[in-house]
């Protein structure tokens, strides 16, 4: 599963967090409106969470971060030039 989860994110896609961006939705459940929406303030690395202060059902939520989620959170901080983590661009 994990060599799978590795083809299909890093060698299939030139988006270079589009492996984070899995392994964060796998680790977390969280939707992918939540994680486009997600910003450096709201990752809180001593208590390993994230604070969703906008979710589906209109009340804020905090998450509990793993080891992989945490770690493809740093991955993304190697790459990073805004506080938005996942950067979506409309034009290929």
């Amino acid at each position: 599963m994990r060599k799978a989860l590795c083809f299909f994110t890093r060698k299939a896609s030139r988006s270079h967090y589009l492996h984070s961006f899995v392994v964060l939705a796998i680790e977390t459940g969280m939707r992918s409106g939540e994680m486009l929406a997600l910003t450096l303030a709201n990752v809180n690395f001593e208590k390993r969470t994230i604070f969703l202060p906008d979710t589906k059902n209109a009340s804020p939520s905090t998450v509990p971060l793993s080891t992989r989620g945490l770690n493809a959170i740093n991955v993304l901080l190697v790459n990073q030039w805004s506080a938005v983590l996942f950067w979506v661009s409309l034009h290929p």
